[in-house]
């Protein structure tokens, strides 16, 4: 399977559908699509990066250049599992806010990698996705919940598109 002989293929795909999980995270933020339909996507789609990740380790894909990206992808995945269960368990979501405070606290030191590595777009990206991260922190953690609505449900939906759904989608393309 050609996915699987290109490790920059299998992160494309992986942004890519992320950023449909951020629209539909603030589709359901906005009161769009209900917490079980939101749940059920975070599961599918968190579980198929998880799957991804341990076929292409088993494969032996990634050099050792690239374990801290393939880390940050595991946060990736565990956010989405997490948040699938919470919402189709109806947990209250204190331990994903927890979680989410420990990959905004990991996030910017990919940040900082990808920056060292001349890669300033997805330095830049991090960084917001640490931002984003440490806001659900604030919300599920310590149920700032006053900070959830409308207004951040759009800016996860911006965010989606335009640090995930496009740069996957050039990255597929060839133009990232």
């Amino acid at each position: 399977m050609v996915v699987f002989e290109n490790p920059g293929l299998i992160t494309a795909l992986i942004i890519w559908f992320v950023g449909y999980l951020f629209i539909l995270n603030g589709l359901n933020m906005c009161g769009k699509i209900s917490d079980k339909e939101s749940g059920v996507w975070n599961l599918l789609i968190g579980s198929w990066i998880y799957v991804l990740l341990i076929i292409a380790i088993v494969k032996q894909l990634f050099g050792a250049d690239t374990w801290l990206s393939v880390g940050g992808t595991f946060l990736f995945a565990f956010t989405y599992l997490s948040l699938g269960l919470m919402k189709l368990l109806k947990l209250d979501g204190r331990g994903v806010g927890w979680y989410c405070l420990l990959v905004a606290v990991i996030a910017p030191f990919i940040a900082q990698m990808n920056f060292s590595l001349g890669d300033w777009r997805f330095g830049i990206i991090w960084l917001i996705w640490a931002a984003m991260w440490f806001v659900f922190f604030l919300i599920l953690g310590l149920g700032k919940t006053k900070l959830a609505g409308n207004k951040l449900g759009y800016l996860m939906m911006l965010v989606g598109i335009l640090t995930l759904a496009a740069p996957g989608y050039m990255m597929l393309r060839s133009w990232w």
